[in-house]
């Protein structure tokens, strides 16, 4: 199995045009992901950018989009948080 690192510098969009073609080709699966992310972090206006570049990170370093989200659903479910609150720094 072949991994491709994503550079910190890059954003989301930039990493699908720098994959190999011959990888977007094979693993079409992680290039719509990459492609919904990237629309994610356009809607989202950056507020969470930082949690949807890891989720791109990790997609592509595993190969395992359901996999990765399984593991973050198992994370954010076990994160307590008080009653009536969010996980936002902005208050």
């Amino acid at each position: 199995m072949t991994s491709y690192l994503v550079p910190q510098r890059w954003d989301l969009a930039d990493a699908l045009q720098r994959l190999p073609a011959v990888f977007a080709a094979a693993r079409p699966d992680i290039a719509r992901e990459l492609e919904r992310l990237e629309e994610a972090k356009r809607t989202t206006q950056g507020t969470i950018d930082q949690a949807i570049d890891l989720t791109a990170s990790l997609i592509v370093q595993t190969g395992d989009v359901q996999g990765v989200y399984d593991d973050l659903v198992r994370l954010l479910d076990r994160a307590d948080l008080p009653a009536g609150t969010t996980a936002s720094r902005d208050t």
